[in-house]
């Protein structure tokens, strides 16, 4: 649970709107999870949950799962302030969700021939992008099986308008116009051992890079796959927009098994400033310590593998070039709040992070 509130409080946009917000008069910025959330940056013993009960740190519980109730809970204790969008510009993505006629159909009179298919589209929401990594050797290789349809045919084919059944082909992607500001992966290591009936962590190897574009898992990159593969023309990874383009700015790390274990933090410390100005270092939040890490040594600390009980669980990535008209933005261009992060990052520096 640290580590992922760790996380937080290193995304600086996240913090110093936060921050700022607990000094002005709004009363709603002081009670309840909103309060507490501010608190936890200064001293982080407890944290109210939204069922009124005492969310414990020393406390370990799965730090995707938190981490998407946590948003859901202050999200809606956000709604009706002046905060309202503060989730949502900082996290929230989307995803589509496709079924394609992979035959020529006839919808509403027009007719959709192969290489302009019919497209049954829904748009969804997410906090953290879930992959699956058994027998995947790196992030990309999950990614592309995340992406990776399924056919509708036979008993299964897509129903139309009429009556008509067609085969069709089922996926989900990324929709680029939703393409969240930070990035949460969590790479699902857990599976139920049908055997044993008995759940199972799986520490293998996976690989993930410092620089992601996610641009061939979105809709339109899968569409410009498609037409290229059509025309039998090559997509060059030079081609890639660079407006899908994410680094790596941390990483929550689990230690142990499926039963348990403890979590803890690799982040990019972008700024001594609340705001993020400042020198730029990766830290390693460990057992109550704060310790500089070398960066170079991610693959040791975090693909997993060659026996280890240890493996990056989730990852974090920072959008590096988000639209400049984010409302978050502007927000942040007024902010003075750095004489706040003294204390804040001394009380962190204390934290457990189990």
């Amino acid at each position: 649970m640290k580590a992922l509130l760790t996380q937080l409080y290193f995304i600086p946009e996240f913090r110093a709107l936060m921050l700022d917000w607990f000094n002005s008069d709004d009363p709603s910025s002081k009670v309840g999870l909103v309060g507490e959330m501010r608190a936890f940056f200064a001293y982080m013993q407890q944290l109210e949950n939204y069922n009124g009960s005492v969310v414990r740190t020393t406390e370990n519980t799965d730090a995707n799962e938190y981490f998407c109730m946590l948003l859901d809970e202050l999200k809606d204790k956000l709604k009706t302030t002046a905060m309202s969008s503060l989730v949502k510009e900082c996290f929230m993505g989307g995803e589509t969700s496709q079924i394609i006629c992979r035959k020529e159909v006839t919808v509403g009179g027009r007719v959709y021939p192969v290489d302009d298919p019919f497209k049954s589209e829904c748009q969804q929401e997410f906090y953290s992008l879930r992959v699956d990594i058994a027998g995947m050797k790196t992030l990309g290789d999950a990614l592309a099986g995340y992406v990776r349809g399924e056919m509708l045919d036979g008993e299964d084919k897509f129903p139309l308008d009429g009556g008509v059944e067609v085969v069709a082909e089922k996926r989900v992607c990324l929709a680029m116009s939703q393409l969240p500001r930070t990035l949460f992966v969590q790479l699902q290591r857990y599976s139920l051992d049908f055997m044993t009936m008995t759940h199972v962590k799986l520490n293998d190897r996976c690989e993930f890079p410092m620089r992601l574009n996610v641009e061939p898992y979105t809709a339109e990159g899968l569409d410009r796959r498609e037409q290229a593969r059509r025309q039998n023309v090559s997509v060059a990874e030079w081609d890639l927009p660079t407006d899908c383009e994410y680094e790596l700015i941390g990483a929550i790390v689990h230690r142990g098994t499926a039963h348990h274990g403890s979590y803890y933090s690799y982040v990019k410390n972008r700024g001594g400033g609340a705001a993020g100005e400042g020198p730029t270092r990766w830290e390693v939040h460990q057992e109550g310590k704060s310790e500089p890490f070398n960066v170079d040594q991610i693959e040791e600390a975090c693909f997993g593998g060659d026996g280890k009980d240890y493996c990056a669980y989730v990852l974090v990535y920072r959008r590096v070039s988000a639209p400049e008209e984010l409302e978050l933005e502007r927000q942040m261009e007024s902010l003075d709040v750095s004489e706040r992060e003294g204390g804040l990052e001394q009380s962190l520096g204390n934290l457990s992070l189990a």
